[in-house]
């Protein structure tokens, strides 16, 4: 927080030492003027903006909101960040950033924020970084950030009014807080454009996407309370690499290609499989592949308990959930609705032969859950188009 080092932040007194520094920047932008053309992105995570808050620039600057707004994109690691060469559009380090927040009536973020409070001369929008399923925020069972530290924004995003209560419980705020918009990044599933190369497309007779999300991230989270030793690839089902070749082999026999993004949190060993490959964010970032123009491009979703599911959903694809770790994760990491399982409308798959058996059915086109996955979807996501970023910058009075 407020660009110290991780050390001191998770430090006891290094989070005093952060609510102190927040609640005197929090007073100073209460009474500083804004200016009424800025808009203001903050980015913690990364090398560059990432994300819904990625999704919302890139609209931005091909709509060329730049030429009549100021954008200011705050990367901490400026130094390993990406060079932007747009006119209208200032990249800053974590100090100057500080500065352009004070100064800006619109504020954007995705993951972590300045933990400075919005004025009442300021819309700021956590965009979240997905509909929960697995515990957030005031939800986790280890919590250990109080409410000053959470509700620091305007306005936070929710799919939809079943999730508008537990977004607000998640962020500890107020439900007028809440406001009802699609995530910004699921414009890009409506996209046109083909990112997946030819080959796979025309040599397989499916295309499955793997997107499991992390099992440990060294300093912050252990979701299963397990160790490297216990299970060797942080993966549910395949534990360990030498299972990857059993997995291969029923691939190679119906003709299905298996790409695997990883969680960026994760640590995965490179593999080399004919109808297996790994991807990660640099993987598409070097071709400059945004995500879910990626994800479209699948037949199916393997997953877990990612958020992504509730995304795929608008594509009406069929489902599978890796669930042969949920006590473990129940009984550590938690989720953040009562009855997880029933909000997960595809196979549940324990083993690996019943990973094989989803597989087939979908090669076959039996497609049993379609009409439970058409209740979740009106159940989490409101709006189904592709209009997320146009109407949430209407919404808040950014104008073109």
């Amino acid at each position: 927080m407020l660009g110290v080092s991780r050390k001191i932040i998770t430090s006891v007194l290094g989070r005093k030492l952060a609510v102190q520094i927040s609640r005197i920047l929090s007073k100073i932008n209460a009474v500083l003027p804004k200016n009424k053309n800025k808009i203001f992105f903050y980015a913690p995570e990364g090398k560059f903006l990432t994300d819904n808050s990625k999704a919302l620039f890139n609209y931005l600057i091909n709509k060329q909101y730049q030429l009549d707004y100021e954008i200011v994109c705050c990367i901490p690691q400026k130094k390993l960040s990406k060079i932007i060469n747009v006119e209208g559009v200032n990249i800053v380090g974590f100090y100057k950033g500080i500065l352009h927040y004070l100064a800006s009536s619109y504020v954007f973020y995705s993951f972590g924020s300045m933990r400075i409070k919005a004025s009442k001369a300021q819309k700021v929008i956590n965009l979240t970084h997905g509909t929960p399923l697995k515990s957030l925020g005031s939800l986790e069972k280890k919590n250990k950030y109080g409410k000053e530290l959470i509700d620091d924004f305007t306005y936070v995003v929710s799919t939809s009014a079943y999730y508008k209560k537990i977004i607000s419980k998640v962020y500890q705020c107020s439900t007028n807080k809440v406001i009802i918009q699609g995530h910004p990044r699921n414009d890009y599933l409506f996209s046109e454009t083909n990112v997946l190369d030819e080959y796979y497309s025309k040599s397989f007779n499916l295309l499955v996407l793997w997107m499991p999300t992390f099992r440990k991230l060294k300093g912050r989270y252990n979701d299963l309370g397990i160790t490297n030793e216990d299970n060797e690839t942080l993966l549910p089902l395949l534990e360990y690499y030498e299972d990857f070749k059993e997995l291969n082999n029923f691939l190679i026999s119906y003709n299905i290609f298996l790409a695997i993004k990883i969680h960026p949190g994760s640590n995965f060993e490179e593999m080399k499989y004919s109808n297996i490959k790994i991807y990660t964010n640099d993987d598409l970032d070097e071709k400059n592949i945004e995500l879910y123009e990626f994800v479209k491009e699948f037949d199916t979703l393997l997953t877990d308990y990612s958020s992504i599911f509730f995304d795929y959903l608008l594509l009406d694809r069929p489902i599978g959930f890796t669930i042969d770790d949920y006590e473990l994760y129940k009984n550590n990491r938690g989720f953040s609705v009562e009855n997880p399982l029933d909000i997960m409308p595809g196979h549940h798959i324990k083993t690996i032969k019943e990973l094989k058996m989803f597989l087939f059915d979908v090669l076959n086109g039996q497609d049993v859950y379609k009409n439970e996955r058409l209740r979740i979807n009106n159940l989490v996501n409101f709006y189904q188009d592709d209009n997320n970023r146009k109407r949430l910058l209407d919404f808040i009075g950014i104008n073109k």
